[in-house]
């Protein structure tokens, strides 16, 4: 899917997901005429960053804890999934 496709899914605006690709929050590959292109876990990953800035994770934070978990801090990346979902399940 392209980005308008991931905006439409995810309820998120096109610069806002701009915005998080050029941060590295979100990586996308690129069809051979330059487009950005998403799949199923960029969803995910959208639906994660969203309900982490509801819980009050600056964008950040969130970063440096998708960094640890892409080299191997997994343990981490899930506490923080259970974490963000404990403060948002409280509000």
């Amino acid at each position: 899917m392209d980005i308008s496709q991931l905006s439409r899914v995810t309820g998120v605006p096109v610069n806002t997901l701009r915005h998080y690709r050029q941060m590295g929050l979100l990586v996308s590959n690129e069809s051979e005429d330059k487009k950005l292109l998403f799949d199923e876990s960029h969803i995910h990953t959208v639906k994660l960053i969203k309900l982490a800035t509801r819980a009050g994770y600056r964008l950040r934070e969130i970063l440096k804890i998708f960094e640890t978990g892409q080299t191997g801090g997994d343990e981490q990346l899930n506490a923080f999934i259970r974490e963000i979902h404990e403060k948002t399940a409280a509000t």
